[in-house]
């Protein structure tokens, strides 16, 4: 939060993957520093209910816009977990750039990581 303060910045929202205590295990903690703080208003987005602190659940093909440029599109990745969403952001003011996606726990590397409600096609 002192980084969002020293350049003028306020946090707005948070986007969870999945649920997991590795993902969104501070979300409640942020939101009540931050409304000790004074700071109310983060929407905390994710696919699935037992995100803690979420206030707003997505599903596949849903689009969030921050700010006046990015564009987040959800995408339904089942497979880490049921509810688990990968978020693929592009800036509309540059519309020939390659967006980036955010996988959370979607992609592994050399085996590591677990499908623990999914099967490896999904």
């Amino acid at each position: 939060m002192k980084a969002f303060a020293e350049h003028g910045l306020r946090l707005t929202a948070i986007l969870i993957t999945h649920h997991h205590w590795d993902h969104a295990g501070g979300n409640e903690e942020l939101v009540k520093s931050l409304k000790a703080q004074g700071i109310t208003g983060l929407e905390v987005y994710g696919g699935g209910t037992g995100i803690g602190a979420l206030t707003k659940q997505v599903k596949s093909g849903d689009q969030i816009t921050l700010g006046d440029h990015v564009t987040i599109k959800c995408l339904s990745t089942p497979c880490h977990t049921q509810d688990h969403i990968c978020y693929y952001a592009t800036d509309q003011a540059n519309p020939s750039e390659d967006g980036c996606v955010f996988t959370g726990d979607k992609l592994f590397l050399a085996g590591c990581g677990r499908f623990f409600k999914g099967i490896p096609p999904q």
